[in-house]
């Protein structure tokens, strides 16, 4: 219930500061998506940007890439949930502390949610209860 509501309370947060704007996706499984804070992606912190998200080109892999080409991270992600088909395609983020973590991506029409693995950072962040 806590986890329920935690991400709630984020992703509210997030809608609030307009900090997630996906744009519609594009075929083949790409989208872009507008994070106006810093971000941790595995064990990589990725900058405040315009990204590209690419979620189907190997199964279970999704690639962050600016809008100059450069890979900022692969990451293995897991179907975390089936929930409604998606309209828009969207990432959340799970915010501890002053910190932001990616928690899951959607694609448009699709019904499933992908999420990583926990990073090591977030789990120390949870353990001590912030």
């Amino acid at each position: 219930m806590k986890r329920i509501a935690f991400r709630l309370s984020s992703t509210i947060a997030l809608l609030g500061f307009g900090a997630m704007a996906a744009s519609a996706s594009t075929p083949g499984g790409k989208f872009r998506v507008d994070v106006p804070f810093d971000f941790i992606a595995g064990k990589t912190v990725l900058p405040a940007g315009d990204y590209t998200v690419t979620c189907d080109r190997v199964p279970g892999l999704v690639q962050f890439t600016d809008q100059k080409g450069h890979i900022w991270v692969a990451l293995n992600v897991r179907e975390q949930s089936r929930n409604v088909e998606a309209k828009k395609s969207s990432v959340t983020f799970n915010h501890r502390g002053d910190e932001y973590f990616l928690a899951g991506i959607k694609r448009r029409g699709d019904d499933r949610v992908y999420s990583p693995k926990m990073s090591a950072r977030e789990r120390e962040l949870v353990a001590s209860g912030k």
